[in-house]
């Protein structure tokens, strides 16, 4: 009972002020709000060089033409790939402004177990995915821009595409993948034992 104890007096004294808090051990509320305060900035930070590379992409195909339908469905793909990566980081965020604290706590618990078992989903499964689809679409583009290019110049830049994506991309994806797993599962643990506290209250109470 002790974490759901803990998440209702979270709830109850919530305007509580910042030096009542201060010398208390951080609290399940507080700990989500500083990662949904990371996320936010990482997302910020995601959407401003997204929104570079659709200006260089945007540019690309609107000056070069004569180029062959794989060319611009290359280019496409990217633009859908990169919008649907971005929307579903954004999804990701736990709450909005705020916390609701007008939701009961079985609700907000609920809500924001399934935001953070979906971070971990998208490091987990969604973005290796995306680094192969990356990649796959990346060799269409490379094959129609660099046709008329020298071999040794083909083949650098086809080395350097995957190493960059592969090498750099595969290690810092691994890498802040056991960061998240590190920091979200006990903060999941927590909330799974909120829920099967309720539970088992709502239980008794019938």
């Amino acid at each position: 009972m002790d974490e759901l104890k803990s998440l209702a007096n979270d709830w109850k004294n919530i305007k509580e002020s910042a030096e009542e808090k201060s010398g208390a051990e951080e609290s399940l509320i507080q700990k989500l709000i500083k990662i949904q305060r990371r996320f936010i900035f990482q997302n910020l930070m995601m959407s401003i060089a997204f929104a570079v590379t659709f200006v260089v992409l945007a540019l690309i195909r609107i000056n070069i033409s004569n180029q062959s339908p794989q060319f611009y469905h290359s280019i496409d793909a990217m633009f859908i790939l990169l919008i649907l990566t971005l929307a579903l980081f954004w999804y990701k965020i736990l709450f909005w402004r705020r916390p609701d604290y007008s939701a009961d706590v079985h609700t907000f618990s609920n809500t924001v177990l399934k935001k953070l078992k979906f971070s971990l989903w998208l490091n987990r499964v969604y973005m290796p995915v995306y680094l192969v689809l990356l990649a796959f679409i990346l060799t269409f583009y490379l094959m129609e821009a660099l046709k008329d290019a020298s071999l040794v110049f083909t083949l650098t830049a086809y080395g350097l595409t995957y190493g960059w994506l592969f090498g750099m991309g595969g290690y810092m994806q691994h890498k802040r993948k056991r960061k998240l797993q590190k920091e979200l599962q006990p903060l999941i643990d927590q909330l799974k034992a909120v829920a099967s506290e309720l539970a088992f209250e709502e239980e008794n109470l019938e």
